[in-house]
C-alpha cells in the first residue's frame, strides 16, 4: 500500500478527532475522559469501525472493541485511547487509535491465524479522577483502591461520571488473558528521547509506573486583616513549603542517577477568598520510578519531609492513598520480535523507556504479553504544542501492521 495513501487516511482520522475535541478560544483539545467530548471521538471511531465491517462492542463502562475473525478465537489486540488531558494534544492516545484503525484497514482481507481485536480504552488520563488508566483497569478487574468513588474537582464520582455517559459500572466479564495472545500499543513518546536520536520509532522496554496522593493540610481560617502574621496556621503556606520540597527532593535523587520524578499537578483553596488566612489546603502528588525501591524511597522521603513542614507551620496533614502501580517491564522476546519487523521493513529503531503510564500495564497487569511501539512527538506532551511529523506516523503505522503479522506467525 502507497505511503501516501497511508498518510492522507491518519491526517484526515487525525484532524476529524481534533475538530471533536476543539473548544473555541483554547489552543489544545479537551476530550477529558467520561464527556461528550471523548464520547464523540469514540463514535466516529466506532463508525469508521462498523464500515470496515467489523465485529464492534462496546462494554459496560464504555470501551469499545472491534473484531476482525481469523482461524482461531485467540486475539491479537492493539490500541489505545482518546480521552485528553484539559486543554491538551491531539496526539496523545488519539495517534495509536488511528494507526490502529489504519492497521485493521490494511489486516482485513489478509488471511491470518489469530483474530484481531481494535482496542480503544475510556479515561486513560488521570487528569479528571487523580487515577489513570480508568477504562483498562476496570476492563481488566483491577482490584486496587476503589476508583468508581474517586471524584473530580466538581465532587462527581467516577461512577456517577460513566453513568452520565450512558454506561453502567463495572464489566460484568472481564476480559481473560488466555483470550490473547499479545497486546500491541502505538502511542507518541511523551519526552523526547527520538527527537535527540533522530529517529522516527522506538520500542519500549519498560513503563514508570505512579504512586499517588491527596494531600490535605489543616491549619486554621481567620480574618486576613484582624490576625498578626506570627499567630497564623496557614495552610496554605505550609502547602506552598511542601510543594517546594517535593520538588527538591525529586531533584536531588535525579542528579544522584535515580530515574524517578514527582510532580504536584494541581492546588486548591476550598472556600478560599481573599480576606481569609487559609484553614485548609489541598494538593494532588504524583511520584513516579522504573525501579520500585526507589520511587518508594523517595515517597518516604517526602512524606517525612511534609509532615516536618505540616510541624513547623502548627498544622496537620493528612494523606490520601488514590493510587499504586507498579512498573512493566517489557518481555524481551517481544522486544526483539518487533525489531525483526523492523528490519524486514528497513526502519532503524532504538529501546527506550516510557516515562508515562499507558493501557498496556493493565494488560501486562493481566498477564498478557505486552508490547509498544513509539512514534517521535515533537513539543512536550499533555500541552497544545504535541506534534508529530505525518510521515513517522506512517513508518510506526507500517512497523505495527508489520509486528501483528509476525505475532501471528510466531
Amino acid at each position: 500500500m502507497e505511503n501516501n495513501e497511508i498518510l492522507d487516511r491518519l491526517s484526515d482520522d487525525l484532524e476529524t478527532i481534533r475538530e471533536i475535541g476543539t473548544i473555541s478560544g483554547k489552543p489544545g483539545v479537551n476530550r477529558v475522559g467520561y464527556t461528550s467530548q471523548e464520547s464523540g471521538a469514540h463514535e466516529f471511531v466506532k463508525a469508521e469501525m462498523e464500515r470496515l465491517g467489523l465485529c464492534v462492542r462496546t462494554d459496560t463502562v464504555g470501551n469499545l472493541y472491534a473484531v476482525f475473525a481469523g482461524k482461531s478465537q485467540q486475539k491479537i489486540a492493539f490500541g489505545s485511547h482518546l480521552d485528553s488531558v484539559p486543554n491538551g494534544g491531539n496526539y496523545d492516545g488519539g495517534l495509536g487509535v488511528v494507526m490502529g484503525l489504519e492497521a485493521m484497514r490494511q489486516l482485513r482481507d489478509v488471511k491470518l491465524n489469530h483474530s484481531l481485536e481494535l482496542v480503544v480504552w475510556r479515561c486513560e488520563e488521570s487528569s479528571r479522577f487523580g487515577s489513570g488508566l480508568v477504562g483498562s483497569k476496570l476492563a481488566t478487574g483491577y482490584s486496587g483502591p476503589d476508583l468508581l468513588n474517586l471524584k473530580d474537582g466538581e465532587g462527581i464520582t467516577l461512577n456517577e461520571a460513566i453513568a452520565h455517559a450512558g454506561f453502567g459500572c463495572e464489566p460484568s466479564k472481564p476480559l481473560k488473558a488466555e483470550d490473547y495472545a499479545a497486546y500491541v500499543e502505538p502511542h507518541i513518546e511523551q519526552s523526547d528521547q527520538l527527537v535527540k536520536l533522530g529517529q522516527s520509532v522506538g520500542i519500549v522496554t519498560g513503563i514508570r509506573a505512579p504512586v499517588r496522593y491527596e494531600v490535605t493540610v489543616l491549619g486554621q481560617w481567620n480574618h486576613s486583616g484582624a490576625l498578626e502574621m506570627r499567630y497564623r496556621k496557614d495552610a496554605l503556606v505550609a502547602a506552598s513549603r511542601m510543594i517546594v520540597s517535593v520538588y527538591e527532593h525529586a531533584l536531588e535523587y535525579e542528579k544522584n542517577g535515580a530515574r524517578t520524578v514527582a510532580t504536584v499537578g494541581k492546588l486548591g483553596v476550598p472556600e478560599g477568598a481573599i480576606n481569609r488566612v487559609p484553614g485548609e489546603a489541598e494538593f494532588l502528588l504524583d511520584i513516579r520510578g522504573m525501579n520500585v525501591e526507589q520511587r518508594d524511597k523517595l515517597e518516604a522521603d517526602i512524606l517525612e519531609d511534609l509532615r516536618y513542614h505540616s510541624r513547623m507551620a502548627s498544622t496537620r496533614v493528612r494523606f490520601n492513598e488514590i493510587e499504586r502501580a507498579m512498573p512493566v517491564e517489557m518481555y524481551e522476546d517481544s522486544i526483539v520480535l518487533i525489531e525483526k519487523a523492523a528490519e524486514r521493513l528497513g526502519i532503524t529503531t532504538t529501546r527506550l523507556p516510557s516515562y508515562a503510564g499507558h493501557d498496556a500495564q493493565s494488560m501486562h497487569a493481566l498477564g498478557v504479553p505486552v508490547s509498544m511501539i513509539f512514534v517521535k512527538n515533537y513539543g512536550g506532551s499533555h500541552n497544545p504544542q504535541e506534534n508529530i511529523n505525518p510521515k513517522d506516523a506512517v513508518v510506526g503505522t507500517r512497523l505495527l501492521v508489520e509486528t501483528i503479522k509476525m505475532v501471528d506467525a510466531s
